[in-house]
């Protein structure tokens, strides 16, 4: 089930992440970080696009070809855990 609300993403890694997973260009890690965000501030617009990982608390975000994987931590904070292209995201 997906909250209805998230209180915050976690930006002090957000930015990191985005860059260590995307290095191709500057306008993918911004739509990758807005997506994040867009899906704190309501999940369900994007549910679609996330699913719970079998046999893991973790959560995955598609973006394009990307894949986000985070965690939601106290039920209100995104915690975003990597970045990465889709054919590498679960090694």
């Amino acid at each position: 089930m997906l909250p209805t609300q998230l209180d915050s993403v976690d930006e002090s890694h957000l930015n990191a992440l985005a860059a260590d997973g995307v290095r191709e260009s500057r306008s993918l890690e911004f739509k990758i970080v807005a997506k994040v965000e867009q899906y704190a501030e309501d999940p369900t617009s994007l549910a679609n696009n996330v699913i719970q990982l079998a046999g893991s608390a973790y959560r995955r975000l598609r973006v394009g070809d990307y894949r986000v994987l985070f965690a939601i931590e106290g039920g209100t904070t995104v915690v975003v855990l990597r970045v990465r292209h889709r054919r590498n995201a679960y090694a």
